[in-house]
Parts: C-alpha cells; structure tokens; sequence
C-alpha cells in the first residue's frame, strides 16, 4: 500500500532529525534543571532571556530553512551544481543572519527595562544575555550546515554530533554554575559560557564532517543568484517564526508583569511544549525533503500519501503527550522544582498545553508541506494574524482584564493554535488534492 511505504520511508528520514531536535531540548532541560537548583530568581532570569532572544534567533532559523528546500530540489533532480551552489551560498547566508541577529542582541541588553520585568530578574539576566547573544553566531551556521545535510538525507551525522554538543554543555554546566573543579560559581553566568564554548566547538566538528562527506570544492558562479533565491524563500518563513515566537515571547512577558512564579512556571511550560512539538517539526522536515525530492524527480503522486501518512502519525502521537500533560502534569512540574506554588500553577498551566498539543503538531506539519511547495507566503499572513489580532489580545484580555492570571494567557495562546491549524490544514488540502 502506497500510503504505507511512504509513511514508512518519512518515518525512517525523521527519526534523526527528531531524535536531534529532542536532544538539543535536553541542553534545554539540563540548563533549566541546573539553574532551578540555584533558585526561582535565576530560573525566572533564564525563562525571560530565552523568550527574548528566541525572538530573533528562531526568525533566523526560519530564513535557514530555504536552504534545505533549494538543497532538496536539486538533490532530487540530480542537480550536481544546484547543490554545491545550495551548500556554499548557505553557509554565507547563515554567517551573515548569525552576526545580525548577534548585533541585535547586543544591542538589546541595554534596553531589557521596557519589558518591565521584576528588577532582580533584569539584574541576574544581562551577562547571560550578552554571552549567548555571542553564541548566536556559531549557532546560525550550523543551522545552515545541519539543513543542508538533512536536504540530502544525511541526517544522522548532525545528529550524532548534537549528541556530543549536549554531552559538553552538561558538563561546562556542572563547571561553571556551580563551580567545579577549581572553576568559580557562577550560576545564570556560568550556564552562558558554557552555551558558548558548547556551540563553538559544534560548529567546528560539523564543519569538518560536511567537508569530509560531500568533499565539495568552493566555487563563486551563481553564489549571488542562489543567495538572493534562498533569501526570497526564506524571508516569509522568518517572518512567519518570528510571529510566533513572538507570541510565546509576548506572553512570557506578561507572566513577569504577574510576577516571578508565574515567569518561572511559564518557562517550565514552555519547555515541555516545546519538547512536545519537537516530533512533529521532525516529520515536517521529513516531510518537506520528501516533497522537495518528489518535485526534483516530477513524481508529485507521491505528494498526497506523504502528507496523508504524516498527519497521521502527528494526530496520533500529539494525543499521547495530551494524556501526559492532563493526567500527570503535577508528577512533571514537581520535578522541576520544590517549591509548591511553582508546582501548582505549573501543572495547571499544563493543562492548557495538552490541550494545544493536537493543534500545535498539525499547524506546524502544514507549514513545512507548504514550505516543500515553496508556498510561503499564506502561513506567514496566518501566523500574524492569529498570534497579534487573536492570541495575544485575547491573552491580555483574560489574564488582566478578565483576572484569569496565567491561565488566561495560555487560553489565548491556546485559540490562536488552534486557529492556525485550521487554516493552515484548508490550505494544504487546496494544494494536495489536484
């Protein structure tokens, strides 16, 4: 059945790449866990710097992703020349989208007090701040690198070597924020160099295995060209992850205008959302290199079973993770923390997030189907829409005017998933069924 051969060779071309995006939310979860022991304030500090720099840094990773799409294609059409040029006019655009989103980092941290954030947050926040806005640079590239190597189906080399990068950040953790072997204590600070170092040295080691693995000379010819195509199809999907992210960001703003435990637990959430939503972003990818092979080869037959077979597995998997957050989110949130008030409204708040889940996985299986289709535009206008006219008033609206709290927050943020989903899902169809 064709339905099945397809869901089955999706599968197996995801499974890195989840098992990727699942080990670099553990660098997450081992920042988290480590700083939750230093105590509320850090961890709050931690929770806003990351809502704040996910902002640019995710709309970079959106621009990133016309990479793997231009990569694809010409992989797929056994384009020699379209992939060297895909793979060095990449690796200069993620260079220059890494300094930007550098420079605007740097320049940010001094202008933290307009988000109104409690003043003992600001204050343990800066250093950490400006050392992972550093650390940004080396990030960026590996995005483009790891994007195209996935493009080409190789995923389990970057994945291998994200492997090595959590295994690093841990122990620089366990240096420097505690301070170990002879190094200082330096909390919030200590997990920024150790981020930085972690990120450094990845960089390094997948810039090596792509050269021994593809072995591609540089050439200058239509470097230009393919750059200016990466950044016309990259630019609505940037625009698209920006919206959202500054969403989730939004809100974890108005967590700290309710106040330090609210920040913290919103930030305990937001992880394992995102943890989450790492499986269904892996079957996207999978999915938009299938495509993008398909179209390369001109057997878009197989588009329709691809997506089908993808939807699926989504809808199956996300409802798994609905039953966790509902059943058992105080079991989860008390690892995370011993103070009871953190605990609470975290497991109420994960209520909200198994609920979100079902909608959150499909939405973002659709964006990376249209993505594949080279179909941008319509997911970026969908994700503005329903983030700034739909989530976030309606946030505001319950959490401040309706007194609903942190709970009022995440219902907005709920809807505007949910929305995005639907939307996104006619869009698809209209595009597969012919």
């Amino acid at each position: 059945m064709i339905f099945l051969r397809e869901l089955r060779l999706t599968t197996v071309l995801a499974l890195p790449m989840i098992a990727g995006h699942l080990v670099h939310m553990l660098m997450g979860w081992v920042d988290i866990l480590m700083i939750g022991r230093v105590g509320v304030v850090p961890l709050a500090a931690c929770g806003f710097a990351n809502a704040v720099m996910g902002i640019p840094f995710l709309a970079g990773i959106g621009l990133l992703t016309a990479i793997g799409v231009r990569a694809s294609i010409a992989h797929g059409a056994g384009d020699e020349e379209g992939r060297k040029r895909s793979f060095f006019a990449g690796i200069i655009f993620s260079t220059i989208v890494g300094v930007v989103v550098a420079i605007v980092l740097c320049v940010l941290v001094f202008f933290l007090h307009i988000f109104r954030q409690p003043e003992e947050v600001i204050a343990e926040v800066k250093p950490y701040f400006i050392i992972c806005s550093i650390s940004m640079i080396p990030a960026m590239i590996s995005v483009g690198g790891k994007s195209f190597s996935e493009a080409l189906a190789r995923p389990w080399v970057p994945f291998l070597i994200l492997i090595g990068t959590i295994a690093l950040n841990a122990l620089l953790n366990w240096v420097f924020i505690f301070g170990n072997w002879g190094a200082p204590a330096m909390g919030l600070t200590g997990a920024g160099w150790a981020t930085l170092i972690a990120r450094v040295v990845s960089l390094a080691a997948l810039w090596v295995a792509l050269g021994v693995m593809f072995r591609m000379r540089f050439r200058r010819g239509g470097l230009r060209t393919e750059m200016r195509k990466q950044f016309r199809l990259g630019t609505p999907v940037g625009i698209a992850f920006f919206a959202e992210n500054f969403g989730f960001s939004a809100a974890s703003i108005m967590m700290g205008w309710i106040g330090v435990t609210a920040l913290a637990a919103h930030q305990i959430v937001v992880l394992c959302a995102a943890t989450a939503f790492m499986i269904p972003l892996g079957l996207s990818q999978a999915a938009c290199v299938r495509i993008g092979h398909a179209r390369g080869e001109g057997t878009l037959e197989r588009c329709r079973p691809i997506v089908f077979g993808v939807v699926a597995l989504t809808v199956l998997v996300m409802l798994g993770f609905t039953l966790l957050f509902t059943m058992w989110g105080d079991v989860l949130a008390s690892r995370f923390s011993e103070d009871e008030a953190l605990v609470a409204l975290t497991a109420a708040l994960l209520v909200f997030v198994g609920v979100m889940e079902v909608f959150d996985g499909l939405q973002v299986v659709f964006c990376g189907v249209l993505r594949a289709f080279e179909d941008v535009r319509t997911p970026m206008v969908v994700m503005i829409a329903v983030y700034w006219i739909v989530a976030l008033p309606v946030a505001y609206v319950l959490a401040f005017k309706k007194d609903f709290g942190p709970q009022g927050v995440w219902a907005g943020i709920t809807l505007g998933i949910a929305i995005a989903a639907i939307a996104l899902g006619l869009r698809t169809w209209r595009r597969i069924k012919n």
